[in-house]
This record gives structure tokens, sequence and C-alpha cells, in this order.
């Protein structure tokens, strides 16, 4: 029903008010009379995943929801044992939790909710510092899709990782190095912006920015979207 709301563009909050605390076989037939959030954990992670994107949608913020399915997230909690997950999903969620970030699956889970989160313009503190705790153990473990997102994401939530911000600050940026002559320019422009925002400033981006090639073709594209 949420995700229908959405599509239709009607945020009626009465209404989401009383799909999220009364009713939810509305929403997810396997569930009880009661509130989503109390029972979050028995929602497949791609169900949650469309409820957070239909909030959005909706411009509807629910603190307490949002909150518990990043607690949710963080913690693994119950995904890989739930009777209504596929089994590729509790797949996914048991080698996530075996072996975190250095499974792309499960990795690429998490980006994905940290980045609706940001859309939603939610900071999941303890999800962050958990996320970032695994990245300074395994910085090489992330793709270029996941560095460009992951650095998207912290620097526009604005959360201070206090003692893991450097370690987490130079992992990133050594995986960045190492992708720079894949990336287009644009690219590069977005990724040294968010960097500037978390207040992290490293030589090798900036060389390769104030190329001439790179600011050429940062014209270039910049013309064409003017055009």
């Amino acid at each position: 029903m949420i995700t229908t709301l959405a599509s239709m563009g009607f945020c009626l909050k009465p209404l989401l008010a009383v799909l999220q605390q009364k009713d939810c076989r509305l929403l997810y037939s396997y569930l009880p009379h009661s509130c989503i959030t109390e029972h979050v954990h028995g929602v497949p992670f791609n169900r949650l995943v469309d409820v957070l994107r239909a909030y959005k949608e909706l411009h509807y913020r629910d603190v307490a929801l949002f909150t518990a399915i990043s607690d949710c997230v963080r913690c693994g909690r119950s995904f890989a044992t739930q009777t209504n997950m596929e089994e590729s999903e509790r797949d996914t969620w048991s080698s996530y939790l075996k072996e975190g970030l250095l499974r792309s699956h499960g990795r690429g889970l998490v980006i994905l909710f940290l980045s609706a989160f940001e859309d939603l313009a939610f900071c999941p503190t303890a999800m962050l510092d958990a996320f970032a705790e695994r990245v300074t153990m395994s910085p090489d473990a992330l793709g270029l899709k996941d560095v460009l997102s992951v650095l998207k994401t912290y620097s526009s939530l604005n959360h201070n990782l206090q003692g893991y911000r450097e370690p987490f600050l130079v992992g990133v940026t050594h995986v960045l190095v190492s992708y720079l002559p894949k990336m287009a320019a644009c690219e590069l422009l977005k990724v040294f912006y968010c960097l500037s925002l978390l207040g992290h400033f490293h030589t090798t981006p900036l060389e390769q920015l104030l190329q001439q090639e790179t600011l050429e073709e940062i014209s270039a594209r910049g013309q064409a979207l003017s055009a």
C-alpha cells in the first residue's frame, strides 16, 4: 500500500500513520496486526528498500522506522533465518555476516541502504560507524562504484566518525587513487568535492583534476549541459 501511494504521488499522512501503526497486513501479508517497526527484522531487505524509496517519494519521515531498519541492517538481525526470504537472499546475508565487507553482495546491500538513507536525509549513526570500521579493515574490497557512493553518502550526511575518521578516509582515498585512470573528469570533480566536504585533501586527485585535459573535459561537459 505504501509503495502504491508513492507511485500515485499521494502523501496521505493520516493513512500512512495507520499503515505504519495498526494494520501491516495491507503492506506485508505475512506480518500480524502490528507495527512495521516492531517486526522490521521479518521483512526481506528488498521490501525494506522499497519502503524507504516510497517514503522518499512521499516526502514522509518516520525516524523510528528508519532507525529500526538501520539497526537491523547493521546487526543483520534475523535476516538470514527468515522463512519468508528467498534462499539466495538468506545466503547473501549469511555470507555478509560471516565475511562482511569481503563479500561484494553484502557490501553492495549495505551501500544500497546507506544511499537510501542519504536520500531521506536520515543519518544512521551506528550503521555509518560500523561500515566505516569494516572499510578500514579492508578498503581494497571497495569497487569504483562503491567508492563513489560511499564518499557521496558520508559527505552528504556529514557524520562525525571520530576515531574511524582518519583511517577511513585514508583507506578510501588509497582505493580511489588506484581507480583514477578509469574515472571520468566529472566523476573526479564530484569525488574531490566530497573529499573537501569531509575535510580531506589528497594531492594525487587534485593534481589529476588540475590537468589540462581534465579541465577541458569538465568545461566541455558544462557547455553541453548549458546549451
